[in-house]
């Protein structure tokens, strides 16, 4: 399971809404749910697709962190 982020820069922050927190915390123990981002999707040249480990999950540990709540996210590639 894939959940898909796209923003319009180079990327970093995400968000996760009630539901999309809810399935990721349920596969925390698993691979089987991961984001992928799209950045600069509006810019062919330099369009990147990045897949990001679940934050909850064992591999997301220390790579994100909190903003304003569980909802928001910034990432360290």
């Amino acid at each position: 399971m894939f959940e898909v982020k796209a923003t319009q820069g180079e990327g970093g922050r995400i968000e996760l809404g009630e539901s999309e927190v809810r399935v990721a915390q349920r596969f925390t123990g698993n691979d089987r749910w991961r984001l992928l981002v799209v950045s600069q999707v509006r810019d062919p040249e330099h369009m990147a697709i990045r897949m990001l480990p679940n934050p909850f999950g064992r591999e997301g540990r220390g790579r994100y962190r909190e903003e304003g709540g569980a909802l928001r996210f910034s990432y360290w590639l």
